[in-house]
Parts: structure tokens; C-alpha cells; sequence
């Protein structure tokens, strides 16, 4: 709702609960009801945890507002339905992944803003839900000159002695990707 500040939907929230006016629908949706000395019906719905409300207009009487009000519980339903299902896929994928990356696993990290960098890695160690990653050479396979081209890694030649603990995860280690020694990656200036 365009105007409202979270102070402000909570001030008409704290309102309406304060004179029993507000109403608690199912699916986490709130409305309340307000009479005007002109005889319309106003109508106010918050959803959720917030305090912005968003539905606040007049209506022409209760059989419509309940329609809105209707709405919002449809919307909210299929957004709780939308949510268990994502958490319980994004669970099944951090489970795969978690038994997928396994000492030896390559990663790759890329990075730009007017270049594009990229960093290979292997995983050293794994406990549990974190891998301990290593960053390795790589190899140019492609380029004009060193500037511009495709780099795959080179498993086993580490760069240094330093390493890294990172959460694996849905979509890979930290916001590494899974990766492997004959897959080349582009990039446009060597680092």
C-alpha cells in the first residue's frame, strides 16, 4: 500500500484490536471493519507478521469485503503451500550435495563487476555439513593473448598453503559450484 509506513499500519492495527474490531482469519490473514458516518464500509487486511496493511478501501458492503478478505486467505494458503514445498526441496537438494562433495570435489568461484575472474578449488576435507576447500592452479586453454578465454583446473597443484571452511549447501560449497578437470570456464582477464 503506497502511503503507509510499518508505524502506521501498526498504529490502524493496534487500533482496531484495541476497539474489537479486528477480525483473525485463518492462514495468518487479520481484517477489521470500519463504519463511516456515510454509510460505506472501509475495510483494512493485513497478512502475516506485517503491520503495513495490504488492503485498505472502501467497500460497498460486508457480502464484498468478504470476497477480499477471501482472497487474501486463498493467497496466503498457496504462499504457506509454496514455502513447505521450496523448504522441503531445498532440503532434498542440500542432502544430495552433501553426498556428492567428497575430498578430491572441484569447485569453481567466478567473480566480476568489468572482468570476469574465475578460481578453481578442491575440497580437502569434509565434516559433516561444512568442506575445507583449497584453491588450485589452472590451466588456459583458449585465449587471445591472455586476456580473454577459457581456463579449466588443474586438480592436485595447490596455490597455497591456505584453506577454507564452507557450508555445503543446495547449490554447492558457499557460493562455489561444482565443477570438474576437463570443464573450461571463461574469462575475460587473467588474474
Amino acid at each position: 500500500m503506497n502511503g503507509y509506513t510499518a508505524a502506521l499500519g501498526k498504529m490502524l492495527l493496534e487500533g482496531a484490536a484495541a476497539e474489537g474490531r479486528l477480525i483473525e482469519a485463518e492462514a495468518g490473514v487479520k481484517y477489521a471493519w470500519k463504519e463511516f458516518s456515510s454509510g460505506n464500509l472501509g475495510l483494512t487486511v493485513w497478512t502475516g507478521k506485517g503491520f503495513k496493511p495490504v488492503y485498505d478501501y472502501r467497500v460497498t458492503d460486508h457480502e464484498a469485503g468478504g470476497k477480499v478478505v477471501e482472497e487474501y486467505i486463498t493467497r496466503a494458503k498457496a504462499w504457506a503451500a509454496r514455502k513447505a514445498a521450496d523448504k522441503v526441496a531445498r532440503k532434498a537438494a542440500t542432502a544430495k550435495m552433501r553426498e556428492t562433495v567428497k575430498v578430491g570435489t572441484l569447485l569453481h568461484d567466478t567473480s566480476s563487476y568489468n572482468m570476469t575472474f574465475v578460481n578453481f578449488y578442491e575440497v580437502v576435507g569434509v565434516k559433516g555439513a561444512t568442506a575445507t576447500v583449497r584453491e588450485i592452479a589452472s590451466e588456459v586453454v583458449t585465449g587471445d593473448g591472455g586476456y580473454t578465454g577459457t581456463k579449466k583446473p588443474v586438480p592436485g597443484e595447490f596455490v597455497s598453503e591456505k584453506t577454507e571452511k564452507l557450508r555445503i549447501g543446495a547449490n554447492g560449497v558457499g557460493k562455489m559450484g561444482l565443477t570438474t578437470a576437463d570443464r573450461t570456464h571463461y574469462f575475460n582477464s587473467l588474474d
